[in-house]
């Protein structure tokens, strides 16, 4: 993207804590920089994962200024393979897009997401 190289897969690591949310984005990089290095190749600026349905960004210094990982949030209700992990049955639904910009500083991105809203509980008097 512009002079910016960025790479896309679908998987990423998933958790049952949200305090542990972005470790498997910084696992990510580490895994994505040591096949780059051993290789003999530049990292990527941008590290984008999908399937979590949930929005993630760690931005990481690097040779580029930064190196930004990113889980993209979902596009469609959950299914029941959603509710397998305990995030997926306590946390709201995330939905949206993200763009990622080639700027001429920097890269960046810009997301959007969107939860669904509860409805409130029902109160019996």
């Amino acid at each position: 993207l512009g002079d910016y190289l960025a790479h896309f897969a679908h998987a990423i690591g998933v958790t049952g804590s949200q305090a542990y949310e972005t470790t498997a984005l910084c696992k990510e990089a580490a895994e994505t920089n040591a096949d780059a290095a051993r290789w003999g190749y530049a990292p990527p600026d941008w590290i984008v994962r999908s399937h979590r349905h949930r929005h993630a960004e760690v931005r990481l210094p690097s040779r580029h200024v930064r190196q930004t990982v990113i889980t993209t949030p979902g596009w469609q209700m959950r299914s029941g393979y959603a509710y397998r992990g305990l995030s997926g049955r306590t946390s709201l639904p995330q939905f949206g897009g993200v763009a990622l910009i080639a700027g001429s500083a920097e890269p960046y991105s810009r997301a959007c997401v969107y939860p669904v809203e509860r409805e409130p509980p029902e109160v019996c008097e």
